[in-house]
């Protein structure tokens, strides 16, 4: 299978603009409660993290739920495909008792899964591993609190649970070093690096 050139990703903003057409595309495909919307986003956003990943971080993830095996795919096919096979296979790869599911099915209407098509056309265009730590923080950052500024339908400024625990699965902290969050409040991402170390994941 060819793959074609990527969009090289040298500014937030650019970064951006993907992030709010990927929402854009939910909100059109019936997924209209913003919190929601937001966790299907970042699914969509891992997914394709993990896939790019698996090779460089071992995770020893088949090829058969990798990004590559179903961006080709359309609609319903895609929808269910993802729901079906893709998410439950990872989750069965990432989830621990401690955390519950680190991905959870995707939300999106059927009559209206062509916008999921869309979507993945979009983060198929750009490497999410090659943009800069810096560049994929900030825009995040700003997107979620310039746009809830506007919409006001996020909720509470929050990191997804499945965020936290694959950044902490990225970083392995170790003991003995300082985990630095400055914005906590729920202090979920040193519980999950806590969790990390007790279970002696290292």
């Amino acid at each position: 299978m060819e793959t074609a050139s990527k969009t090289i990703i040298r500014s937030k903003a650019e970064l951006i603009d993907i992030f709010k057409y990927a929402n854009d595309r939910l909100r059109e495909a019936g997924v209209t409660v913003g919190m929601p919307r937001f966790v299907e986003f970042s699914n969509l956003l891992f997914l394709k993290l993990i896939s790019e990943k698996n090779e460089e971080n071992h995770y020893g993830l088949p090829s058969h739920v990798l990004w590559d095996s179903y961006r080709e795919k359309d609609g319903v096919e895609l929808l269910s495909y993802i729901n079906d096979i893709v998410i439950p296979r990872i989750n069965k790869k990432f989830t621990s008792i401690d955390s519950g599911d680190l991905f959870t099915v995707l939300s999106i209407q059927e009559d209206k899964a062509s916008k999921l098509k869309e979507i993945i056309n979009k983060l198929d265009s750009v490497d999410l591993s090659t943009i800069d730590t810096d560049i994929k923080g900030d825009a995040f950052e700003y997107f979620i609190e310039k746009y809830n500024s506007t919409n006001n339908d996020l909720g509470e400024y929050f990191t997804p649970r499945h965020l936290v625990k694959f950044l902490v699965d990225i970083l392995k902290p170790k003991f003995g070093e300082k985990i630095y969050d400055s914005k906590t409040i729920t202090m979920i991402q040193i519980q999950s690096a806590g969790k990390r170390l007790q279970l002696g994941v290292l």
